[in-house]
C-alpha cells in the first residue's frame, strides 16, 4: 500500500508543467512527493522538450525558421516540518539550444531556484490501508539568481533565468482505492518585473491522471493543459512573444520501485497547441527521474 502512494508522489514530482509552454525557462513546478504524504526526500528530475518555429516574412522579407531544444535537470529535496507541513527546495540546471537559419546558439548554467511550502488540508487513510485521500495546498517563490538577458536579446528564451521574483500557488488532490488512483494538480506562477522593466507572461497548468498498480510497478496516463500569458515591456504588451499560448497534451508513463528508491519516466504528446501566435510547434516532451524517500 505504501508503494502506491510513493508511485503517485513520483508522478507529481516528475511532471514538467507548469513550464513556459514554448520551452523558455521550463520551470518544474510539480509538487514533488506530496501525494506520497509528508515525508523527507531527495531527488533528481530530467526534462527534455523540442520545438520548431517558422515565422513568415513581412514586407517581402524571407521567412525565418528555427529549432529549439531545452534540457533541464532539477535537484530537489523535501523536508517534513510538522505533521501537516512540508518544505520543498529545487535547484535547476539547464542546457538550452537554438539553431536558426543554420546558426547554432546555446546557453547553460544554474537556473532560478525555487522554495515552496505545502499544507496537507486532508490526509486520510482507512484502517485497511486500501483507501487514501490527500489534499494539499502550497505556495512559494522563484528567486532571480540565474543569468538573464536584456529584453531585446534574440536569445531571450535560451537564458536560464528571468531576473524576476515570481510567486507560486499550487494544489494537489490524490485519491486511491485498492490498485487504482486519481491525481489532479494545479500550478500558477505570477511573474514579477526585472530591472529592464520586462515582465514574462504568467504561467498556469492543470493535470489529471489515472494510475494502475501492478506489484512493484505502475502505469499511468492522463492529460495536461498549460497556458503562458503575454510578456510586457514597460507595461506594454508584447503580442509577438514566442512563448505565449497554450497547449493540451496527453501523457503516458510508468514507475518502478525498489525499497524507498523510485524511478519514473513519461512521454508527452501534444493533442492541440497554439504557441507563439501559431508559429511555434512543440515536437517532443519527455521526463525521467529518480527519488529516494525517508520515513
Amino acid at each position: 500500500m505504501k508503494l502506491f502512494a510513493l508511485v503517485a508522489g513520483m508522478l507529481l514530482g516528475l511532471q514538467a508543467m507548469a513550464c513556459d509552454v514554448c520551452g523558455a525557462v521550463n520551470s518544474a513546478l510539480g509538487l514533488g512527493t506530496v501525494a506520497a504524504g509528508n515525508r523527507h526526500s531527495i531527488g533528481c528530475t530530467y526534462q527534455y522538450r523540442s520545438y520548431k518555429s517558422n515565422h513568415p516574412g513581412i514586407f517581402n522579407e524571407p521567412s525565418v525558421s528555427s529549432s529549439e531544444r531545452f534540457q533541464r535537470l532539477d535537484l530537489t529535496g523535501t523536508i517534513r516540518l510538522a505533521s501537516r507541513w512540508q518544505l520543498k527546495v529545487s535547484l535547476p540546471l539547464v542546457y538550452n539550444e537554438q539553431t536558426k537559419e543554420g546558426v547554432h546558439s546555446y546557453r547553460q548554467g544554474i537556473a532560478d531556484p525555487m522554495l515552496t511550502g505545502h499544507y496537507f488540508a486532508i490526509n486520510r487513510m482507512d484502517s485497511t490501508g486500501n483507501k487514501v485521500i490527500r489534499l494539499s495546498v502550497g505556495g512559494g517563490v522563484k528567486m532571480p539568481f540565474a543569468q538573464f538577458p536584456e529584453p531585446d536579446n534574440e536569445l531571450l528564451l535560451l537564458y536560464p533565468g528571468t531576473g524576476t521574483w515570481d510567486g507560486m500557488l499550487q494544489s494537489s488532490f490524490f485519491l486511491r482505492k485498492n490498485k487504482w488512483a486519481l491525481i489532479q494538480e494545479n500550478n500558477l506562477m505570477l511573474r514579477g518585473t526585472n530591472k529592464h522593466a520586462y515582465q514574462p507572461g504568467n504561467l498556469f497548468s492543470s493535470t489529471l491522471y489515472g494510475m494502475r498498480r501492478f506489484s512493484n510497478w505502475s502505469i499511468f496516463g492522463g492529460f495536461q493543459y498549460a497556458w503562458n500569458g503575454i510578456d510586457y515591456q514597460d507595461r506594454k504588451a508584447i503580442n509577438s512573444s514566442p512563448s505565449q499560448g497554450n497547449i493540451l497534451s496527453v501523457t503516458v508513463g510508468g514507475t518502478i520501485q525498489w525499497g524507498n528508491l523510485m524511478v519514473q519516466a513519461n512521454y508527452h504528446h501534444p493533442l492541440a497547441q497554439n504557441l507563439g501566435n501559431g508559429y511555434v510547434q512543440q515536437q517532443v516532451g519527455f521526463t525521467a527521474g529518480v527519488y529516494y524517500l525517508f520515513n
